[in-house]
């Protein structure tokens, strides 16, 4: 393709949700182009993430599902423990995956990026092209991205929590900073043979730890902790001192990752829509709807994204319907996620002792199918597609 042509769709961001984007539009009859900021190896590294049934489900859609998961390894039980190791609940989640045909996976983040950038043509994506200004004009969309401006017809901004796109066009509300940061590690563990199917998530004081195995001899592990300043973030010894004296294998699995395996966040999201527009403009992903990690849906919403859009634009709708149909089929859905996941968020880092007694005693009264329902509300069911 020839960037110096129009575009019909310029799509900015290489990440999860503008590679699926891509790669649903392959065998499009639209002339489209993926444009991102970072290099190769900026996407080739990351821990691991929750792929949900919902994200599987769109996996095998695209025909990489098989893929993406010959490193990780299936989730059929999630295990709630408190921080000094009792067990409140434990959830099957097989009965969660029937409505989408799919089981839940834990997956290494740069197998799903390649998978993904492994559907499109070499000449469909451009690294290290960062757009700069976005102009609007009588022939379209001008896009500043080096060497040279690129013309577009409509636009979509997948580039994640502090989205170029959306800034340039919907500049308010910010990301909001939710006062705790995440941690995220991976390393070579052989977990006992009863937990290689589970994921592991424990609540204790103002804070979580789990882990995960990602295929036989790996694991994957994640912890959230309250920090006031997300401009300087905790080391490796911040992380041990608040979560000394927690049940195993947590300070053993913070102690053997590797530096360049332990990752520090700060946690923002931004739970709010974004109206439409004269232009033809839209957002998907994290510039859509960024969320917290603590439904583990931030991928798996974007892979819906990337699924309603690219069908909808698949099936020949013009790009200006498809957004408006996309922006109403996905977005009220994906921001109830996003709060639920704010609100679970505030539930785990809350500073009351009263609230989280109260917390650990809740999950382990309620039967186990109503534990399994609060999950399934985050992940929803097969959104409906109408011609």
């Amino acid at each position: 393709m020839d960037k110096r042509e129009q575009l019909d769709i310029a799509i900015v961001g290489g990440g999860v949700a503008g590679l699926a984007l891509g790669a649903f539009l392959q065998d499009s009859r639209w002339n489209f182009h993926l444009f991102e900021a970072r290099s190769a190896a900026d996407l080739t590294g990351g821990a691991a993430l929750a792929m949900a049934p919902n994200a599987m489900w769109v996996l095998r859609k695209l025909g990489i599902a098989g893929q993406v998961t010959k490193a990780g390894s299936v989730i059929r039980h999630y295990h709630f423990n408190t921080w000094q190791g009792a067990s409140l609940k434990i959830v099957d989640m097989n009965p969660l995956s029937k409505g989408w045909g799919e089981n839940a996976w834990c997956v290494p983040r740069a197998d799903l990026l390649a998978a993904l950038k492994g559907k499109l043509l070499p000449s469909q994506l451009d690294l290290e092209s960062p757009v700069g200004q976005i102009l609007v004009d009588a022939k379209g969309l001008l896009l500043d991205v080096p060497p040279e401006p690129v013309r577009a017809r409509t636009l979509v901004g997948a580039d994640g929590a502090w989205s170029i796109v959306r800034q340039h066009f919907w500049p308010i509300p910010a990301p909001t900073y939710q006062g705790f940061v995440a941690a995220r590690g991976t390393l070579k563990w052989r977990l006992p043979e009863a937990l290689r199917d589970s994921v592991m998530q424990i609540w204790g004081p103002r804070g979580e730890f789990g882990y995960a195995p990602m295929g036989s001899e790996r694991v994957y592990w994640f912890a959230t902790l309250p920090w006031s300043n997300p401009e300087q973030l905790p080391d490796r010894d911040h992380l041990m001192a608040h979560f000394r004296g927690w049940c195993q294998p947590t300070a053993d699995l913070m102690t053997a990752t590797p530096d360049p395996d332990l990752l520090i966040h700060p946690i923002f999201d931004r739970p709010e829509g974004f109206t439409p527009l004269t232009h033809p403009v839209t957002l998907i992903g994290d510039a859509a709807h960024l969320m917290t990690p603590n439904t583990g849906q931030g991928a798996c919403q974007s892979l819906l994204d990337a699924y309603v859009l690219g069908t909808l634009l698949g099936r020949g709708h013009d790009p200006a319907e498809a957004f408006s149909t996309y922006r109403t089929i996905r977005l009220p859905r994906a921001l109830f996620v996003a709060r639920l996941s704010r609100n679970l968020g505030h539930i785990i880092h809350h500073p009351s002792t009263r609230l989280r007694v109260l917390r650990d005693r809740l999950i382990a009264l309620a039967p186990e199918f109503a534990v399994r329902r609060g999950m399934a509300k985050a992940v929803g069911t097969p959104p409906a597609l109408k011609i």
